[in-house]
């Protein structure tokens, strides 16, 4: 991989052969400032899924790399219920070796915790993410046989009214101490949470595919207006790395 743009302040030994170390320097956020950062792989036409309904048949060798860094500099992860259906999510982990001594260093646990957004509470428990630590948030409209059945394998954390209010979610982590917030999507749950002002960064992997209609769109109509800085971009052989700070409507 090789830095394309970058801020001034950044230093890397050689530009045009990232190392790990310079990866991490260059994703590594002020740890006294909390932030909630969205990374999500895309097609050339916007789509986060293939025709197959997953993105991890947009995503690369260097997207996992990606996909694992971010999610060692988190200590929660939040994903939509609908996403983690599809993808069959399972628990994650911090396994490559480096990210797991610099994850230890920065006294972080392992896993980070994994946050789940369910409208319906409609998860299967026999989920591997859901045979660890994980909390599942739902409104108060969540049908009581659903939140019985989640309640006897992870925490359920339902919120007052109908709508979900992600600012009471994201504050609601923060007082257990998990400030810096990984979102993995999908397209509903980062539409909502730019909608609601609740997203700071968006990082995005541009995958060399083109999708078409069967995929799922990085965003639907309601977060339109969004307005981003290009705060980086790195190339690798078979992707672009994109890092956008989200500036407002």
């Amino acid at each position: 991989m090789y830095l394309l743009r970058a801020p001034e302040t950044t230093l890397v030994n050689d530009p045009l052969d990232l190392s790990l170390a310079d990866l991490h320097q260059l994703y590594a956020v002020d740890e006294a400032l909390p932030i909630v950062r969205a990374n999500l792989v895309t097609s050339l036409d916007g789509r986060i899924s293939a025709a197959d309904g997953r993105s991890e048949s947009l995503s690369t060798e260097d997207d996992r790399l990606i996909f694992a860094l971010l999610r060692s500099l988190s200590d929660a992860i939040i994903v939509g219920a609908q996403t983690v259906r599809a993808e069959q999510y399972k628990l994650p982990a911090i396994k490559r070796e480096e990210l797991v001594v610099a994850r230890e260093e920065s006294g972080r646990e392992n896993p980070p915790v994994l946050v789940i957004i369910s409208r319906s509470g409609e998860l299967d428990p026999t989920l591997g993410c859901l045979q660890h630590p994980t909390i599942v948030i739902t409104p108060s409209t969540t049908p009581t046989e659903n939140i019985a059945a989640l309640a006897k394998v992870v925490e359920v954390v339902q919120l007052p009214g109908e709508q979900i209010s992600f600012h009471q979610i994201i504050s609601l982590l923060r007082d257990r101490g998990l400030t810096q917030i990984l979102v993995e999507g999908g397209t509903a749950l980062l539409s909502a949470m730019l909608e609601q002002q609740a997203i700071d960064e968006l990082c995005l992997t541009l995958s060399p595919q083109l999708v078409g209609a069967q995929g799922q769109p990085l965003v639907d109509g309601i977060a339109a207006g969004s307005s981003l800085e290009l705060a980086h971009l790195v190339a690798a052989p078979d992707c672009l790395f994109t890092r956008y700070r989200v500036v407002g409507d």
